[in-house]
């Protein structure tokens, strides 16, 4: 089976821009929200044309993330609240995340299948991590999760 290999590079201690790099190019960058974007982050493409977007909704103890494309909403992810799990709904279906977050070594369950894996061991970079996407699913969307899921880690943390 084969499966595409991303490098997911953080940027700044305080700038939430993400770098995902395939080999030594950088195809694809998480930008921060601001208040030119509706207060929206952005997966972009490295000159700026927007891939997919999402925006973070607090409900009263529960963070839940809005995915778009081209404008229309997708999908959700949203972290379970006083646990460390996250349920993932797609147009519909659901994606199951599983392993240790905290540690960066998890899983991309779809159907029953294995359909990504974010790993340290899969870089040698020791501030980066790689994700690798089986083939045929999309990228963007399993890189936009990755990402939301590393904002939800990085508040934790700063809290």
């Amino acid at each position: 089976m084969e499966f595409s290999v991303y490098e997911a590079d953080l940027k700044g201690i305080f700038v939430r821009e993400v770098h995902l790099r395939s080999g030594d190019n950088v195809r694809y960058k998480c930008l921060p929200q601001s208040f030119w974007n509706s207060g929206r982050q952005r997966l972009c493409m490295p000159d700026g044309t927007v891939l997919l977007e999402w925006e973070r909704s607090l409900t009263l103890w529960v963070a839940k993330y809005i995915l778009y494309r081209d404008g229309e909403e997708i999908g959700t992810v949203q972290k379970q609240p006083l646990s460390n799990r996250y349920e993932v709904v797609v147009e519909g279906e659901t994606i199951e995340v599983r392993g240790n977050l905290w540690q960066k070594e998890f899983t991309f369950v779809y159907d029953g299948v294995e359909v990504a894996k974010v790993s340290r061991k899969i870089l040698r970079n020791e501030g980066a991590f790689g994700i690798a996407i089986m083939e045929g699913q999309d990228d963007l969307l399993f890189l936009a999760i990755l990402t939301i899921i590393i904002d939800v880690i990085r508040r934790q943390n700063s809290s």
